[in-house]
């Protein structure tokens, strides 16, 4: 069933009241005036874990907050970061998952009668959607302590003055690596269904084909080599394949396919022949990008070599 706006917070809400165990919030902007008006009524003994994005111009431009964390700290709840994370996700009691657009914000869960349009649903989670949740949970999240923190909250200071400089809206070097956390797992969206040839003469009533755009955020007027090329290095894919392959470490593509397939989250993972055919994509992008990828072919085989 499809929950519109206010209707889903509601929904939400209402299991959270209900709530025996545990309550786990992935969002990538939250707004502590909203977290609070959304978790106003959770048991005492049940515990905590919230996820943010946390990009450095979230915070300085108010789609998310820092006292979010002071507030899970004075709460006992835990709360941890994913540079990356754009997905809106609540976990409660193992039991039901609310997936949808709704940020925790004011405006992402019409609180108050203000809000956008959102649509989400409600799920029963299997066994499997669990643990691969609690892989990501495990291993792709940095958890926030005090120290790094005040390391965060000091940058977003400093540069609160100068946010018109694209220097200024990114992390230093230094607090890139403290957030930097290796990609183990994927979903399905997240691989590109294209080869680079088919998106330079791009078809858009191919569903397949809008995807990949709106993947490597291209656009009508911007899909030429350099543009198809920047998008894909800004992918989680090609941060996956990086953290997997690492550099100047040569693979063999049974090898990529093989951890493709073990890396996929979806509820239903496709068959090895599917995941198969992803990979003979990426090796087409690996061919379009000689100046990161040397690609070496065998006589029923090829290999793949991340440069840089």
């Amino acid at each position: 069933m499809l929950l519109f706006s206010s209707d889903f917070s509601k929904e939400l809400a209402s299991a959270i009241s209900d709530s025996k165990q545990e309550i786990f919030i992935c969002s990538a902007f939250i707004k502590e005036k909203a977290i609070r008006a959304l978790l106003k009524n959770i048991p005492d003994h049940v515990s905590l874990t919230v996820v943010a994005r946390w990009a450095k111009h979230d915070l300085l431009f108010g789609a998310s907050d820092l006292e979010v964390y002071r507030w899970c700290e004075d709460n006992g709840y835990r709360f941890g970061v994913n540079s990356n994370l754009h997905a809106k996700l609540y976990l409660v009691d193992e039991s039901f998952i609310f997936v949808g657009s709704a940020n925790v914000t004011y405006k992402g869960l019409s609180f108050a009668g203000l809000g956008n349009i959102e649509i989400g649903t409600r799920l029963d989670p299997s066994v499997t959607d669990i643990e691969k949740f609690k892989s990501f949970i495990d291993n792709e999240v940095i958890w926030i302590g005090g120290d790094l923190f005040k390391v965060l909250q000091e940058e977003v200071i400093a540069d609160s003055r100068s946010v018109g400089q694209k220097r200024a809206l990114l992390w230093s070097a230094n607090i890139k690596e403290m957030l930097d956390r290796k990609i183990a797992h994927l979903w399905t969206s997240e691989l590109v269904f294209n080869s680079p040839s088919s998106l330079q003469s791009p078809n858009f009533e191919s569903s397949e084909i809008v995807h990949d755009f709106e993947l490597l955020d291209l656009t009508i007027d911007n899909f030429d080599q350099g543009c198809l090329k920047q998008g894909f290095l800004k992918t989680r894919l090609y941060h996956w394949l990086r953290d997997t392959i690492g550099v100047e470490n040569e693979v063999r593509f049974g090898w990529v396919t093989n951890q493709l397939h073990s890396a996929l989250l979806d509820e239903v993972t496709p068959y090895r022949s599917e995941v198969k055919e992803f990979t003979k994509i990426l090796f087409d992008w690996f061919r379009f990008m000689p100046e990161v990828f040397e690609v070496k072919r065998f006589n029923v085989s090829e290999s793949v070599l991340i440069k840089c």
